[in-house]
Parts: structure tokens; C-alpha cells; sequence
């Protein structure tokens, strides 16, 4: 069975994280599943790469 991946764009609040971005910049965050019920998630300031990274999962876009 393909994995789900939920996607959520948000800003940079924490710029420590990512080495060339700032307080404000998108990010975009993916994880196992909905806000308030995810166990895991990865960050991205790039958002091809975070769709590289999970290629071949089924994609769910929410709104931030």
C-alpha cells in the first residue's frame, strides 16, 4: 500500500533550522498525517526537494 504524506505550508519561525533562510520565509511541512494527529514530520524550505524526498507517496495538501 503507498503511504500517505500530508502537506502544509507555513513560515520559517525557527531560521537555525535551515542555513539560508529567515524569520517569515515559506516552508513546507510533510508528515504522517493531519495537524493534531501526525507522529512524525520533516521540514522543507525547498519545496522539490521535500516532493523528491517522498516521491512515490499519495500526496494531501492542507491548508496552513
Amino acid at each position: 500500500m503507498t503511504q500517505k504524506v500530508y502537506i502544509v505550508k507555513g513560515i520559517v519561525t525557527d531560521p537555525d533550522n535551515y542555513p539560508d533562510a529567515k524569520i517569515g520565509d515559506t516552508e513546507y511541512q510533510f508528515s504522517d498525517g493531519p495537524p493534531g494527529q501526525r507522529s512524525v514530520s520533516f521540514d522543507y524550505v525547498d519545496l522539490e526537494e521535500g516532493l523528491r524526498e517522498h516521491a512515490g507517496k499519495i500526496f494531501i495538501w492542507l491548508e496552513g
